[in-house]
């Protein structure tokens, strides 16, 4: 919703129609957003192949440059990059395990206030499931790796299935929202919140 001092100021005017509301101890009133109509749309890459890409995760900078990760051919973690002047896109390799993987990776995106941008992913490694992250200091142009496990204990493979994963800064610290399956709980649906206050290097419980 859109928020104002003067309800005129959030309707639409002539030829429109639109309620706006306030509540009774407060000063603003609020009304809808007008709709936004889609002018174009452009593929990143379609494949008919199965499993060619997974379900991915988009953050926008502050230049208006928009970065979408995704799994690729099931083992790939990789970053596009669409320039917020041309529109080009451009792939770029965030990791690569080496091979196929067993376990989607659910990667997401996080821009720092500073400007670098996190990604995090699922990793198994052995009996074990844990988040890496890598950072990128130049708009998602290059990645290092920040941390091989930034979780306070790794989850066992017999015991957890891992789904999506997201973060966001909140007051100074980042947070981190886990969807697993907990197999001791009769495939019970769990949600794990982490938080950071060291920049996403490690995570508390």
């Amino acid at each position: 919703p859109t928020a104002s001092t003067s309800p005129a100021t959030s309707h639409p005017g002539v030829n429109g129609a639109r309620f706006a509301w306030k509540r009774s101890d407060e000063s603003l009133y609020f009304g809808h957003a007008p709709h936004v109509n889609l002018s174009g749309f452009k593929f990143v890459d379609r494949s008919t192949t199965a499993g060619k890409w997974r379900p991915s995760h988009i953050c926008e900078l502050a230049d208006g440059t928009v970065l979408q990760c995704a799994v690729k051919d099931l083992r790939q973690i990789v970053v596009w990059i669409r320039d917020a002047t041309t529109g080009a896109d451009t792939e770029v390799e965030v990791a690569d395990p080496g091979s196929a993987a067993s376990l989607h990776a659910w990667p997401c995106l996080l821009t720092l206030p500073d400007g670098r941008v996190l990604c995090f992913f699922w990793r198994e490694t052995g009996s074990y499931y844990q988040v890496r992250s890598y950072i990128s200091t130049d708009s998602g142009a290059t990645w290092a790796l920040a941390s091989k496990g930034v979780l306070p204990s790794a989850l066992l493979t017999a015991s957890y299935s891992p789904r999506r994963i997201r973060a966001a800064m909140l007051h100074g610290q980042i947070c981190l929202v886990a969807h697993i399956i907990d197999a001791s709980l009769a495939k019970d649906d769990t949600i794990r919140q982490y938080a950071s206050s060291d920049g996403g290097n490690t995570f508390t419980l």
